[in-house]
């Protein structure tokens, strides 16, 4: 018998069109990340201020 297991995801997104190099792709993506963990679980951020995008209390992220 296998047990339902129920996870969160937290994402941190940046786009690389304002990025000069992989190091500043990859912090800005980390700073990212630490803001959705700071808004709450199963929250995405774009890097750049944008507000949250998604959050797991949407339908159709809560089957994933």
């Amino acid at each position: 018998e296998l047990a339902e297991v129920s996870t969160r995801l937290s994402l941190g997104v940046a786009d690389n069109a304002a990025t000069a190099s992989l190091d500043r792709l990859l912090s800005r993506a980390d700073a990212a990340l630490y803001e959705a963990k700071r808004a709450g679980r199963g929250r995405a951020v774009l890097a750049g201020g944008a507000p949250p995008a998604v959050t797991s209390d949407e339908p159709e992220l809560a089957e994933l």
